[in-house]
């Protein structure tokens, strides 16, 4: 199955919840700031497939 992009952000904060990673340590992480993430999260700005690929990995 593959996710639309907006699925895909909706999972993406549920497993960081899910994990107990704060916003501040995926985004330092994934080399974003955390208002960044949060804007990704809040669907407020659409992230490059790099990125999303990136926060996948960090998460994975």
């Amino acid at each position: 199955m593959v996710l639309n992009e907006e699925q895909w952000i909706k999972e993406l904060r549920e497993k960081r919840i899910a994990y107990g990673i704060s916003q501040g340590r995926l985004a330092v992480a994934s080399g974003i700031t955390r208002e960044y993430l949060n804007k990704i999260e809040s669907g407020k700005m659409k992230p490059s497939k790099e990125l999303l690929e990136t926060l996948h990995k960090e998460l994975a």
